[in-house]
């Protein structure tokens, strides 16, 4: 079947434009052609020319069948998580793709899935935005390990990469907040720091700090909730961020030998993902702490 040339198509529906990005927008068509996407309002079509533009443009069914999946009407409904999901942990990644020619989505998804065994969803929005969902083991990733991780896929598939992983949270959270609060991270640290390729909640310790109100973040009550469980975590973190991040003064302050703190740090570490020996991580925490006073 011919395609219909820019012009022409810009003649038959004089309402609709070319945009070089996909709009993630409610009620908008947009088909891919050409690099480019060409957009209108849904309600300028009847159902019969949107199925039969659908069909010209080859658009893709694999994206309408991730509409299907459990996860996609937890993120975009709020449905509550199977019972015997509630006590897991998950967290969001966030994958945006860039450079696009000719990815194979399906392909992609198979050697990110060999790959990572913890994935248990892969949620494509459109050809632009990826979410993949994790499920904590014993042993997770790095964030270096990630990174290291996409750049070959990136390598492999001829494609660019951009990346936000999300904080493991338990599986009876509200994971709809979750997700919208952690695209809100995501969305802020693109703008600050263009050229990074892997971004989590610690690099936005800063940003947090300086944009958004933290007593009115479902995300950040629900770590303050789940991190602090007890008073010594927050003595200890608080002890530490004005020692800054000092780890013999610490121990010191807090009458405990260094290599009990260096444990007690591995430990909450291994917890809740959180490496308190870095500065950027001690200020997340620090934070957080705040919200438990």
């Amino acid at each position: 079947m011919i395609l219909p040339e820019p012009l022409d198509l810009a003649k038959i529906y004089p309402n609709g434009y070319f945009s070089p990005d996909y709009l993630e927008q409610k009620g908008m068509l947009c088909l891919p052609y050409q690099q480019q996407y060409f957009c209108i309002a849904e309600k300028e079509l009847s159902p019969s020319e949107i199925q039969l533009l659908q069909s010209i443009f080859q658009l893709d069914s694999f994206f309408i069948e991730n509409q299907k999946k459990p996860w996609y009407f937890t993120l975009f409904q709020g449905k509550v998580l199977a019972p015997t999901l509630k006590e897991r942990h998950f967290r969001l990644i966030q994958v945006d793709f860039r450079q696009i020619q000719q990815l194979n989505y399906r392909q992609w998804q198979e050697a990110i899935q060999a790959i990572w065994p913890s994935i248990v969803e892969v949620l494509f929005l459109n050809p632009h935005q990826a979410i993949l969902v994790e499920q904590q083991e014993e042993l997770c990733f790095t964030l270096d390990e990630i990174e290291g991780i996409f750049n070959a896929l990136d390598d492999d598939f001829s494609i660019y990469t951009q990346l936000y992983v999300g904080t493991f949270c338990i599986g009876e959270a509200d994971f709809q907040q979750i997700f919208s609060q952690e695209q809100q991270l995501f969305s802020g640290l693109k703008k600050e720091q263009k050229q990074k390729k892997c971004y989590d909640l610690s690099m936005a310790a800063i940003y947090v700090a300086c944009y958004q109100n933290l007593s009115n973040s479902y995300l950040f009550e629900l770590l303050a909730a789940t991190w602090f469980d007890n008073q010594e975590w927050e003595l200890l973190i608080l002890t530490l961020w004005n020692n800054q991040g000092n780890i013999s003064s610490t121990a010191k302050e807090l009458f405990m030998h260094r290599n009990t703190l260096l444990y007690k740090l591995e430990k909450f570490q291994q917890k809740n993902n959180l490496n308190l020996k870095e500065l950027d991580s001690l200020l997340l925490a620090y934070l957080v702490l705040q919200l438990k006073k």
